[in-house]
């Protein structure tokens, strides 16, 4: 019948498939079998290569090569890489001074323009020759920590202001007989015993002057010190003048050794004459007003008869300040330029030339002394941020310094443009 007909494909069909399902059974065990003997007989090759070359073998790495792939990658692509572009020099750049290992917080002229010392953050002071690049003369003391440096009047002594004792050391300089590889003569020093003292500043001294005959030691902090005060060449105090504004950022002193003021964060700069005939101490004679902020900076002309400030507003200012100042005339402002600079934080008069530099973290302008006409601009001139910023005595050289190096200028270069 029908019904038996179905039943009878229904069985031939099931018996078809189970006979296929045994079939591929047999196919998978005897191909995984295979692959098996294969692994245990090349095992069995290396064990029994392994005693030939008299060494055990070794199981490798996980990830070794991976490894191996990425460091044949990477020398691979080394290669290929351009070598690095060297940095630009710019043309007016003459000499870097490297040698300390941290970053140089000041840097200044001797008077007879030979030498320029530093004082870094790695607790030593240099001294170096003009037209050599070798730190001739160093001094080291990680307990003193130098902090502000300044040359005496005739250059003969290194006067250090310390950062952790507030202390002011004096050193002995001298020029050797010999003369370096350029065929210059170096600085040579001594470290002096007897002429080591306290300034009983409170806060940290940001900067030391001394004056123009040699006799006396300026000294100024920072913070809430408000006091610049004045010693003799052996340590005794003469004397202190309140300025009465806190945050001093610099001290700076007229070339003729007349006149000093302070640049600070809050107030505008004061002036100062240092001997008055009548008066025991200095006298403040000027008032620089007109900053919207506070004039961090004051630079003084070589003839002590213009001062130009740079304030924390951008904008740099020249006065006249040869006035009558002692029958109450004030100073004259001469003009008024805006940087475009977020501050002005250091400012430099050259001498013998119509030329000024002003500076701002790694930004370095120059301007014409004369009427604030804009000559150039140095971007970068230095890693880091700009700490100090002077003119060479005789007008030739600009001296700066930044990160860990202090970098010497042409002025000639500078007059004439750019790269």
């Amino acid at each position: 019948t029908k019904a038996m007909a179905d039943s009878v494909i229904l069985t031939l069909l099931l018996a078809g498939l189970l006979a296929a399902l045994a079939a591929l059974s047999s196919y998978w065990r005897a191909t995984s079998s295979s692959k098996n003997t294969k692994k245990s007989g090349s095992e069995g090759e290396g064990a029994a290569a392994a005693p030939k070359s008299g060494r055990k073998g070794r199981k490798k790495k996980k990830g070794a090569h991976v490894a191996k792939k990425r460091n044949n990658y990477a020398l691979h692509s080394s290669k290929k890489q351009s070598p690095a572009k060297p940095e630009k020099k710019h043309k007016s750049l003459q000499a870097t001074l490297a040698g300390h290992s941290k970053d140089v917080l000041q840097a200044c002229w001797s008077p007879c323009g030979m030498m320029v010392a530093t004082v870094s953050v790695d607790e030593s002071a240099r001294v170096w020759a003009v037209g050599g690049t070798y730190p001739w003369y160093r001094a080291h003391d990680k307990f003193e920590a130098p902090r502000a440096v300044a040359f005496s009047s005739d250059s003969k002594e290194l006067v250090l202001a310390t950062e952790r004792t507030k202390r002011i050391c004096v050193h002995a300089l001298r020029w050797s007989k010999k003369k370096d590889a350029k065929g210059v003569h170096f600085p040579k020093g001594e470290f002096l015993e007897g002429r080591t003292f306290d300034t009983d500043h409170k806060d940290e001294i940001i900067a030391i002057k001394a004056s123009k005959g040699g006799r006396m030691y300026i000294t100024c902090a920072d913070g809430n010190d408000t006091a610049v005060r004045f010693f003799d060449t052996t340590g005794s105090k003469i004397g202190e003048q309140n300025i009465k504004q806190m945050g001093n950022l610099m001290l700076s002193m007229s070339a003729n050794g007349k006149f000093f003021a302070v640049g600070a964060k809050y107030g505008d700069p004061k002036i100062f004459q240092l001997v008055v005939k009548g008066h025991t101490g200095p006298k403040q004679v000027m008032k620089l007003c007109g900053h919207k902020r506070g004039a961090a900076c004051v630079a003084f002309d070589s003839q002590g008869t213009r001062c130009a400030t740079g304030s924390l507003d951008g904008t740099l200012r020249m006065y006249k300040i040869d006035t009558r100042y002692m029958e109450g005339e004030d100073a004259k402002m001469l003009y008024e330029v805006d940087t475009e600079l977020a501050s002005v934080k250091l400012v430099s008069i050259c001498p013998n030339t119509d030329l000024l530099a002003v500076s701002h973290g790694r930004v370095l302008q120059f301007y014409k002394a004369s009427d604030g006409t804009k000559i150039d601009e140095i971007r970068n001139p230095h890693k880091a941020e700009l700490t100090s910023l002077e003119f060479s005595p005789d007008g030739k050289l600009l001296l700066t310094s930044g990160g860990a190096v202090a970098k010497l200028w042409s002025v000639a270069s500078i007059l004439e443009g750019a790269y």
